[in-house]
Protein backbone atom coordinates (compact mmCIF):
# COMPACT_ATOMS: atom_id res chain seq x y z
CA UNK A 1 0.00 0.00 0.00
CA UNK A 2 3.10 2.58 0.86
CA UNK A 3 4.33 1.81 -2.60
CA UNK A 4 1.21 1.96 -4.57
CA UNK A 5 1.28 5.79 -2.55
CA UNK A 6 4.64 6.50 -3.72
CA UNK A 7 4.02 5.76 -6.98
CA UNK A 8 0.33 7.60 -7.17
CA UNK A 9 2.57 10.72 -5.94
CA UNK A 10 5.04 9.77 -8.46
CA UNK A 11 2.73 10.43 -11.61
CA UNK A 12 2.19 14.14 -12.62
CA UNK A 13 -1.55 15.44 -12.42
CA UNK A 14 -2.12 15.09 -16.06
CA UNK A 15 -1.21 11.72 -16.61
CA UNK A 16 -3.89 10.55 -13.70
CA UNK A 17 -6.27 12.83 -15.10
CA UNK A 18 -5.84 11.28 -18.27
CA UNK A 19 -6.05 7.70 -16.54
CA UNK A 20 -8.90 8.71 -14.94
CA UNK A 21 -10.91 9.97 -17.90
CA UNK A 22 -10.17 6.23 -19.67
CA UNK A 23 -11.66 4.70 -17.67
CA UNK A 24 -10.49 0.90 -17.57
CA UNK A 25 -8.96 1.57 -20.67
CA UNK A 26 -5.36 3.35 -20.40
CA UNK A 27 -5.09 5.65 -23.32
CA UNK A 28 -1.68 6.52 -25.68
CA UNK A 29 -1.85 10.13 -24.13
CA UNK A 30 -2.09 8.53 -20.99
CA UNK A 31 0.95 6.02 -21.11
CA UNK A 32 2.98 8.47 -22.28
CA UNK A 33 2.67 10.97 -20.01
CA UNK A 34 3.01 8.43 -17.36
CA UNK A 35 6.45 7.67 -18.85
CA UNK A 36 7.46 10.83 -18.70
CA UNK A 37 7.08 10.53 -15.25
CA UNK A 38 8.62 7.78 -14.77
CA UNK A 39 11.69 9.37 -16.33
CA UNK A 40 11.19 12.29 -13.96
CA UNK A 41 12.48 10.18 -11.23
CA UNK A 42 15.06 8.24 -13.33
CA UNK A 43 18.78 9.75 -13.54
CA UNK A 44 20.49 9.43 -16.55
CA UNK A 45 24.30 9.16 -17.57
CA UNK A 46 25.03 11.84 -19.94
CA UNK A 47 29.06 10.41 -22.14
CA UNK A 48 29.65 14.05 -23.52
CA UNK A 49 32.91 13.88 -26.08
CA UNK A 50 34.13 17.09 -27.28
CA UNK A 51 36.40 16.76 -30.22
CA UNK A 52 39.84 18.40 -29.36
CA UNK A 53 41.18 17.85 -33.25
CA UNK A 54 42.63 20.56 -35.39
CA UNK A 55 39.44 21.07 -37.84
CA UNK A 56 37.27 22.06 -34.75
CA UNK A 57 36.52 25.90 -34.24
CA UNK A 58 36.86 25.57 -30.03
CA UNK A 59 34.42 28.27 -30.35
CA UNK A 60 32.24 25.89 -31.97
CA UNK A 61 32.65 23.44 -29.12
CA UNK A 62 31.99 25.61 -25.85
CA UNK A 63 28.39 26.88 -27.20
CA UNK A 64 26.90 23.56 -26.84
CA UNK A 65 28.87 22.49 -24.08
CA UNK A 66 27.93 25.25 -21.93
CA UNK A 67 24.13 24.63 -23.04
CA UNK A 68 24.52 20.82 -21.26
CA UNK A 69 24.78 22.31 -17.75
CA UNK A 70 21.01 24.13 -17.98
CA UNK A 71 19.38 20.64 -19.67
CA UNK A 72 20.75 18.11 -17.37
CA UNK A 73 18.28 17.35 -14.36
CA UNK A 74 18.75 16.57 -10.80
CA UNK A 75 20.61 13.35 -10.24
CA UNK A 76 21.99 13.49 -13.55
CA UNK A 77 25.97 12.31 -13.90
CA UNK A 78 27.91 14.06 -16.40
CA UNK A 79 31.44 12.63 -18.13
CA UNK A 80 33.13 14.94 -20.12
CA UNK A 81 35.91 13.68 -22.14
CA UNK A 82 38.57 14.72 -25.08
CA UNK A 83 38.15 12.85 -28.35
CA UNK A 84 41.53 13.56 -30.75
CA UNK A 85 43.66 10.69 -32.36
CA UNK A 86 42.39 8.64 -29.80
CA UNK A 87 38.88 8.90 -27.44
CA UNK A 88 40.44 6.39 -24.54
CA UNK A 89 41.63 8.93 -22.41
CA UNK A 90 40.77 9.62 -18.99
CA UNK A 91 37.76 11.93 -18.54
CA UNK A 92 38.47 15.78 -18.39
CA UNK A 93 35.30 15.86 -15.23
CA UNK A 94 33.18 13.19 -13.66
CA UNK A 95 30.40 14.99 -11.55
CA UNK A 96 26.78 14.44 -10.79
CA UNK A 97 24.28 17.25 -10.75
CA UNK A 98 23.21 17.71 -7.31
CA UNK A 99 19.93 17.58 -5.92
CA UNK A 100 16.62 15.77 -4.10
CA UNK A 101 14.44 13.68 -6.29
CA UNK A 102 11.38 16.22 -5.91
CA UNK A 103 13.63 19.06 -7.39
CA UNK A 104 14.22 16.40 -10.21
CA UNK A 105 10.95 16.40 -10.88
CA UNK A 106 9.84 20.23 -10.63
CA UNK A 107 12.17 20.42 -13.23
CA UNK A 108 11.03 18.25 -15.52
CA UNK A 109 7.95 19.91 -15.39
CA UNK A 110 9.48 23.13 -16.01
CA UNK A 111 9.11 24.50 -12.18
CA UNK A 112 13.38 25.45 -12.29
CA UNK A 113 14.21 26.68 -8.22
CA UNK A 114 16.76 29.40 -7.95
CA UNK A 115 18.80 27.00 -6.68
CA UNK A 116 19.36 24.61 -9.65
CA UNK A 117 19.69 27.48 -12.31
CA UNK A 118 22.69 28.72 -10.07
CA UNK A 119 23.80 25.24 -9.97
CA UNK A 120 23.09 24.66 -13.90
CA UNK A 121 25.58 28.24 -14.00
CA UNK A 122 28.15 27.32 -12.13
CA UNK A 123 28.16 23.50 -13.38
CA UNK A 124 28.54 25.62 -16.93
CA UNK A 125 31.81 27.67 -16.12
CA UNK A 126 33.10 24.44 -15.17
CA UNK A 127 32.69 22.59 -18.26
CA UNK A 128 33.60 25.71 -20.22
CA UNK A 129 37.30 25.82 -18.13
CA UNK A 130 37.46 21.81 -18.37
CA UNK A 131 37.01 22.28 -22.40
CA UNK A 132 39.33 25.08 -23.41
CA UNK A 133 41.87 23.55 -20.98
CA UNK A 134 41.57 19.89 -22.78
CA UNK A 135 41.80 21.58 -26.25
CA UNK A 136 45.01 23.73 -25.00
CA UNK A 137 46.98 20.26 -23.56
CA UNK A 138 45.64 17.93 -26.39
CA UNK A 139 47.29 20.43 -28.79
CA UNK A 140 50.63 21.55 -26.75
CA UNK A 141 50.79 17.74 -25.94
CA UNK A 142 50.70 16.75 -29.88
CA UNK A 143 50.07 19.42 -31.66
CA UNK A 144 46.87 20.12 -33.39
CA UNK A 145 46.25 16.85 -34.68
CA UNK A 146 44.22 16.44 -37.93
CA UNK A 147 42.79 12.99 -36.07
CA UNK A 148 39.57 12.70 -35.17
CA UNK A 149 38.73 8.83 -33.60
CA UNK A 150 34.76 9.38 -33.28
CA UNK A 151 34.15 5.81 -34.18
CA UNK A 152 36.01 4.48 -31.15
CA UNK A 153 34.13 7.31 -28.65
CA UNK A 154 30.59 5.70 -29.80
CA UNK A 155 31.95 1.76 -29.43
CA UNK A 156 33.22 2.88 -26.09
CA UNK A 157 29.85 4.89 -25.49
CA UNK A 158 27.95 1.48 -26.28
CA UNK A 159 30.45 -0.37 -23.58
CA UNK A 160 29.54 1.86 -20.88
CA UNK A 161 25.71 1.23 -21.69
CA UNK A 162 26.05 -2.32 -21.45
CA UNK A 163 27.84 -1.75 -18.13
CA UNK A 164 24.80 0.18 -16.67
CA UNK A 165 21.88 -2.04 -17.92
CA UNK A 166 18.46 -0.27 -16.85
CA UNK A 167 20.30 2.81 -16.66
CA UNK A 168 19.49 5.43 -19.64
CA UNK A 169 22.60 6.51 -21.27
CA UNK A 170 23.25 9.07 -23.48
CA UNK A 171 26.55 10.05 -25.50
CA UNK A 172 26.96 13.42 -27.02
CA UNK A 173 29.62 13.86 -29.63
CA UNK A 174 30.23 17.57 -30.17
CA UNK A 175 31.95 17.43 -34.00
CA UNK A 176 32.17 18.30 -37.27
CA UNK A 177 31.92 14.43 -37.53
CA UNK A 178 34.94 14.13 -39.89
CA UNK A 179 36.26 10.73 -38.97
CA UNK A 180 40.37 10.42 -39.50
CA UNK A 181 41.54 7.67 -37.52
CA UNK A 182 42.88 4.58 -38.11
CA UNK A 183 39.84 3.01 -39.37
CA UNK A 184 39.72 5.50 -42.29
CA UNK A 185 43.40 5.02 -42.87
CA UNK A 186 42.11 1.35 -44.28
CA UNK A 187 39.08 2.61 -45.27
CA UNK A 188 38.60 6.10 -46.66
CA UNK A 189 36.04 8.35 -45.81
CA UNK A 190 34.00 8.74 -48.85
CA UNK A 191 30.49 9.99 -48.68
CA UNK A 192 29.02 6.89 -50.04
CA UNK A 193 26.72 4.41 -48.95
CA UNK A 194 28.82 2.02 -50.01
CA UNK A 195 31.94 3.16 -48.25
CA UNK A 196 30.00 3.68 -45.18
CA UNK A 197 28.76 0.03 -45.03
CA UNK A 198 32.49 -1.13 -45.68
CA UNK A 199 33.48 1.53 -43.29
CA UNK A 200 31.50 -0.61 -40.44
CA UNK A 201 31.91 -3.85 -41.69
CA UNK A 202 35.93 -3.17 -40.76
CA UNK A 203 35.08 -1.22 -37.38
CA UNK A 204 33.27 -4.45 -36.63
CA UNK A 205 35.91 -7.12 -38.03
CA UNK A 206 38.75 -5.56 -35.58
CA UNK A 207 36.99 -4.78 -32.35
CA UNK A 208 33.81 -5.85 -30.94
CA UNK A 209 31.37 -2.84 -31.56
CA UNK A 210 27.64 -3.06 -31.36
CA UNK A 211 25.64 -0.38 -30.36
CA UNK A 212 22.59 -1.97 -30.35
CA UNK A 213 21.67 -1.54 -27.02
CA UNK A 214 18.28 -0.43 -25.40
CA UNK A 215 19.22 1.93 -22.57
CA UNK A 216 21.61 4.02 -25.48
CA UNK A 217 21.35 7.67 -27.33
CA UNK A 218 23.54 8.68 -29.42
CA UNK A 219 23.62 12.75 -30.55
CA UNK A 220 26.41 14.02 -32.70
CA UNK A 221 25.87 18.18 -32.55
CA UNK A 222 27.82 20.48 -34.94
CA UNK A 223 28.48 17.65 -38.03
CA UNK A 224 29.49 19.88 -41.29
CA UNK A 225 31.60 19.02 -44.39
CA UNK A 226 33.26 21.09 -46.77
CA UNK A 227 31.32 19.95 -49.61
CA UNK A 228 28.26 18.27 -48.50
CA UNK A 229 27.27 18.10 -45.18
CA UNK A 230 23.97 16.07 -45.78
CA UNK A 231 26.60 13.59 -47.71
CA UNK A 232 28.13 13.15 -44.18
CA UNK A 233 24.98 12.87 -42.10
CA UNK A 234 23.95 10.09 -44.59
CA UNK A 235 27.19 8.48 -44.24
CA UNK A 236 26.96 8.35 -40.38
CA UNK A 237 23.64 7.38 -40.64
CA UNK A 238 24.56 4.22 -42.70
CA UNK A 239 27.37 3.83 -40.14
CA UNK A 240 25.14 4.02 -37.17
CA UNK A 241 22.87 1.53 -38.57
CA UNK A 242 25.47 -1.15 -39.60
CA UNK A 243 26.85 -1.20 -36.32
CA UNK A 244 23.10 -2.02 -34.59
CA UNK A 245 21.73 1.92 -33.95
CA UNK A 246 18.22 3.25 -35.44
CA UNK A 247 18.96 6.88 -35.73
CA UNK A 248 16.27 9.41 -35.66
CA UNK A 249 16.48 12.50 -38.01
CA UNK A 250 17.57 15.01 -34.62
CA UNK A 251 20.09 12.41 -33.98
CA UNK A 252 22.84 14.17 -36.40
CA UNK A 253 22.11 17.63 -36.10
CA UNK A 254 24.22 20.10 -38.45
CA UNK A 255 23.97 22.81 -36.42
CA UNK A 256 24.94 23.91 -32.80
CA UNK A 257 22.09 25.80 -31.62
CA UNK A 258 18.91 24.37 -29.99
CA UNK A 259 18.54 21.48 -27.29
CA UNK A 260 22.11 19.51 -27.05
CA UNK A 261 20.43 16.81 -24.63
CA UNK A 262 17.48 15.03 -27.02
CA UNK A 263 14.96 13.00 -24.85
CA UNK A 264 15.96 9.65 -24.47
CA UNK A 265 12.73 7.06 -26.31
CA UNK A 266 13.53 3.99 -28.57
CA UNK A 267 10.98 4.79 -31.02
CA UNK A 268 13.03 6.17 -34.30
CA UNK A 269 12.46 8.25 -37.40
CA UNK A 270 14.02 6.00 -40.63
CA UNK A 271 15.68 8.57 -42.92
CA UNK A 272 16.60 7.98 -46.03
CA UNK A 273 20.25 8.41 -47.80
CA UNK A 274 20.99 12.59 -48.58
Amino acid sequence: MAMSRLLTRSLPAAALLACADAGDRVTDGALRLADRARQAWSARTVLLYVDVSASVDPVMVREPVARVAHELSIGDRLVLLAVGDRADEPPLLDTTFAGAASDRLSAHLGLSTRQSAASAARLGKLLEARVTRAVEHARARRGPTAHTALADALCDAAEHARALPGHRVLAVLVTDGIEDSRWTRREPLRLTRSSASRFAALLRSERPCSLASENLSIRLIGVRHPTSTAGLVGWWMVVLRALGYSPRATDIAPYRLGPVLSVVGHSRQETAWS
